[in-house]
C-alpha cells in the first residue's frame, strides 16, 4: 500500500494498545509512523492525504469529519464499532484508535456519533503528540 501511495518512501513505525487487563473494551491504539530523510515531511503529507480520502469514501454507515486547528491535519471517523483519529506533524502521521465499551456505544448519536466523542478523541491525540516532542 504505501508504495502505491508513496514509490520508494520508509518509515518507521511503533503501535501501542492500552486496555484493561481484565477486558477486551473498552481499549485504545496508536499507531506512528514517523517518515525519515529530506523527504519525510511530503511523504508523511502524501500519506495523511491518502488516508484523509480513503475516509471520506467509505459512504455508508460511517461518520467523518476535519479537525481544524489540530496538529497540521487532522481527520476523525466512526466505523462501529471504532472511533479513530488520524493526525499529521511534521514528518509523523498517528492514527488513534478507540473502541469503547458496548454500553458507552449505546450513548452514541446514530446519525452523527463523531460530534460528541471528538472533544475527547482530541485530548487523546494531543497527549499522543505531545509525548513525541
Amino acid at each position: 500500500m504505501l508504495d502505491k501511495v508513496i514509490p520508494g518512501a520508509s518509515f518507521e513505525q511503533a503501535t501501542c494498545e492500552y486496555a484493561v487487563a481484565s477486558q477486551p473494551l473498552p481499549g485504545i491504539s496508536a499507531d506512528l509512523k514517523i517518515f525519515g530523510g529530506e523527504a519525510g515531511t511530503a511523504e508523511a503529507t502524501a500519506w495523511f492525504e491518502s488516508e484523509k480520502q480513503a475516509a471520506g469514501q467509505l459512504g455508508g454507515g460511517v461518520d467523518n469529519a476535519e479537525i481544524p486547528d489540530l496538529a497540521d491535519g487532522a481527520v476523525a471517523l466512526y466505523r462501529e464499532p471504532v472511533l479513530y483519529l488520524t493526525a499529521r506533524s511534521g514528518n509523523a502521521c498517528v492514527s488513534v484508535g478507540f473502541r469503547p465499551g458496548v454500553e458507552a456505544a449505546r450513548t452514541f448519536d446514530k446519525l452523527h456519533p463523531l460530534q460528541q466523542q471528538l472533544p475527547a478523541l482530541t485530548a487523546v491525540m494531543k497527549d499522543v503528540l505531545t509525548s513525541l516532542t
